[in-house]
């Protein structure tokens, strides 16, 4: 340690230290000196590239106001008018920042950039393609409609009312109070029922009578009984349809519509009208048909060779 201090103190030693030192520093202020210069050229560039970036930002914000407004008028879709104006904001800035970076003549760097980030969206792509997936399956959804905010739907061997709508997912309340989030790519390949979509609903429903009843005075009863429910859509008749014989009855498919589509409203239309066709028929002195067995009883020859009894 005291050899390596000794070799430092060395007047020539000191000398060429004192000598790189000084060649560093020259070679370092000049190298300072020069950006400083080229900052200095580059002033005016610069200023102008904040300018325009200020003026497509502005440009921007006022684009998707406008979009937003106009496109309220034409659609009460929160989603598409929101990716469509954020959509066009983006683009926008986009433009503002190619144009700055000309400006400043960094166009070709950000070309190269632009590059490399394409292989790393590419193999990012695999990575998120259920999101990617989902994603544009909520814009499918968002365009075509199929279904709003309220319906009551049946997807996925889920049912129940459309709670929200996302780009990712839609969510669903079931009528035992559930919540059930569904992405939309399993939406859009899979079969959907909405049952507001027309904003009525058809009660379907079985009845038996006994097997050798008056067919026509049972018609006529049945349709009587229904027409008289809550809700009950007199623009469309009762649907009375003898369908199948019994041992002991006779199977009567009752079809009729209601104005309402909610799941408590369609029950009890249901539950209203069987206890009409109910009432009805036992006041007309129609008995409901119970199943019938008969048993006969055989006795077997005896095996003496007597004679049984008769």
């Amino acid at each position: 340690m005291a050899l390596l201090t000794q070799f430092f103190d060395t007047p020539f030693v000191a000398i060429l230290l004192d000598i790189n030192l000084g060649k560093a520093f020259i070679g370092l202020s000049g190298k300072l000196q020069r950006w400083i210069d080229h900052m200095v050229l580059l002033l005016p560039n610069i200023l102008l590239a904040a300018l325009f970036m200020i003026g497509f930002w502005l440009l921007a914000k006022g684009i998707r106001t406008l979009v937003r407004r106009v496109m309220r008028r034409f659609s009460s879709n929160g989603n598409i008018i929101g990716l469509t104006a954020g959509g066009l904001y983006v683009v926008t800035l986009i433009i503002g920042i190619f144009v700055a970076l000309s400006i400043l003549k960094l166009d070709q760097a950000l070309t190269s950039l632009l590059a490399g980030a394409g292989i790393i969206g590419i193999a990012l792509s695999f990575a998120f393609q259920d999101i990617a997936a989902n994603f544009m399956s909520g814009i499918l959804i968002a365009m075509r409609r199929p279904y709003t905010i309220g319906d009551l739907v049946e997807t996925n061997t889920h049912f129940g009312r459309v709670e929200r709508i996302t780009l990712q997912n839609t969510q669903l309340l079931t009528m035992q109070g559930q919540l059930v989030v569904l992405p939309n790519r399993g939406i859009i390949q899979n079969p959907l029922l909405n049952f507001s979509y027309t904003g009525e609903r058809r009660v379907d429903m079985d009845y038996r009578v006994l097997i050798n009843a008056d067919l026509v005075k049972v018609e006529s009863i049945i349709q009587g009984a229904i027409v008289n429910i809550p809700f009950f859509n007199r623009q469309k008749p009762v649907e009375v349809y003898f369908r199948d014989f019994g041992e002991s009855a006779i199977v009567v498919l009752i079809r009729f519509w209601i104005t309402v589509v909610a799941e408590k409203d369609f029950l009890n239309a249901k539950s209203q009208a069987m206890k009409n066709v109910q009432a009805s028929l036992a006041a007309a002195g129609m008995q409901v048909p119970f199943p019938v067995q008969n048993i006969h009883l055989v006795q077997p020859p005896p095996t003496d060779g007597t004679v049984g009894l008769k």
